[in-house]
């Protein structure tokens, strides 16, 4: 029988975890496997936060993808899909058409500013390894124009660093940032006109708590470890406008600062797809219980474009790396069934937890329904991240640069 064409669009967590658990059809040439990204690497987003604040060098958390699949008959395509046709099952990519009989998009997100006025133009993101290396840039760079002021208002404003969104991932950088600037920078620059109570890290969040996922007490807790740390958290305010100059909230209040990073939101990233899909309200791809696309049968969507419901009242489940990890094992087995002629596979999600760190040695969790906080939920955090690395190669660095972090101060390197 022909080799059945796979295409899969998208080089993150969702595609490369398909990828991988196909490759024995490529490698037994019974399928035909295309993976599509625009970089050339697998980049682990979890740890950007690590990059931006001199935690971890910007190539220990990215795999370079065919350096991944080096052994495998697996086709990579550096390239955006542009555009994608239903009925003619062509993916437009580059400027070629790559047909397929089955296609699998998990083509991830983007920041959703919410129209909130100058916050693309203004903010700081983290959703790329070059946002990672432009905050950590602008933070240094910000530091050394204070160092050379005696302008205390011009000082104080370069000095204040906010971060708005009180999710996992503003939580974590949020973190990260206090201890690089507080705990980092402030003792390298304490002989410049850099003052230690010129510097401020606050967090902006639009919840009544930070957190919103996890129980009220570790909400509390998790609080209370970034206060320690020195950062302002203000929670029940979402900002009304971003400027050059600072942030201004819905409460009216304004913040001065030259480094705003907004973490507040991801929307789905898709293809221009020409054909009937369904859409939710944010965007994302509808699909069924077997995770393809609504109206088709041999598209499948997972990860941050993906709109899976467990009931129609349900709400669609979040957009993490996790969700689309457990997402691509459901995937993998279906294509096979389909090339199979085998009945397909149901997907059920049960979330095995959710870990998030506050900074060195503090961080806050719940592993299958049990809460757990500091020291050991730090440690359990670091580990479940090193492990989902795929190469030994990156899991080494990753530890090695972790063991040496112990011992010795962060890299305060300025990266172009």
């Amino acid at each position: 029988m022909p080799r059945k064409k796979i295409v899969i669009v998208g080089g993150g967590f969702g595609g490369i975890y398909v990828a991988g658990g196909l490759r024995k059809l490529a490698n037994k040439n019974v399928a035909e496997i295309t993976l599509l990204s625009p970089q050339n690497y697998f980049l682990f987003t979890p740890l950007l936060h690590e990059v931006a604040t001199g935690g971890l060098s910007p190539l220990s958390v990215a795999e370079p993808i065919r350096e991944i699949f080096h052994k495998d008959k697996i086709k990579f395509v550096q390239s955006n899909a542009e555009k994608v046709y239903l009925k003619k099952q062509v993916v437009l990519a580059g400027g070629q058409e790559l047909s397929y009989d089955i296609l699998i998009l998990s083509t991830g997100a983007i920041t959703d500013f919410y129209n909130i006025s100058g916050a693309e133009k203004y903010s700081l993101t983290l959703k790329t390894l070059a946002d990672s290396v432009k905050i950590r840039s602008r933070i240094i760079d910000n530091f050394e124009k204070a160092a050379l002021t005696s302008d205390q208002e011009l000082r104080r404003e370069l000095l204040t660093f906010v971060v708005v969104g009180g999710g996992a991932t503003g939580v974590e950088l949020a973190g990260e940032v206090a201890e690089f600037v507080f705990g980092i920078l402030s003792f390298y620059y304490r002989y410049t006109f850099c003052r230690y109570q010129d510097i401020r890290v606050v967090l902006v969040s639009a919840s009544e708590q930070i957190l919103g996922v996890f129980p009220n007490h570790m909400r509390i807790w998790a609080e209370e470890a970034l206060v320690k740390n020195g950062v302002e958290v203000m929670n029940k305010t979402s900002a009304k406008e971003v400027t050059q100059h600072g942030i201004f909230l819905q409460n009216e209040q304004e913040i001065k600062s030259r480094a705003v990073i907004w973490t507040a939101g991801v929307k789905p990233q898709l293809p221009e797809i020409k054909g009937e899909i369904e859409l939710d309200n944010s965007g994302r791809i509808l699909v069924d219980e077997y995770l393809k696309v609504r109206n088709t049968n041999n598209v499948f969507a997972m990860g941050d474009s993906a709109a899976f419901r467990e009931t129609d009242e349900s709400k669609p489940l979040p957009m993490f790396a996790q969700v689309a990890v457990r997402q691509s094992e459901t995937v993998v087995k279906n294509v096979e069934a389909l090339i199979q002629g085998k009945t397909l596979k149901l997907f059920s999600y049960r979330s095995p937890g959710l870990l998030v760190s506050i900074g060195q040695w503090r961080a806050v969790g719940t592993v299958f329904g049990l809460g757990i906080q500091g020291r050991f939920a730090w440690w359990l955090w670091r580990t479940v991240y090193l492990f989902k690395f795929v190469s030994w190669r990156k899991k080494f660095r990753i530890a090695f640069e972790w063991t040496v972090n112990l011992f010795y101060p962060r890299d305060i390197t300025k990266l172009n």
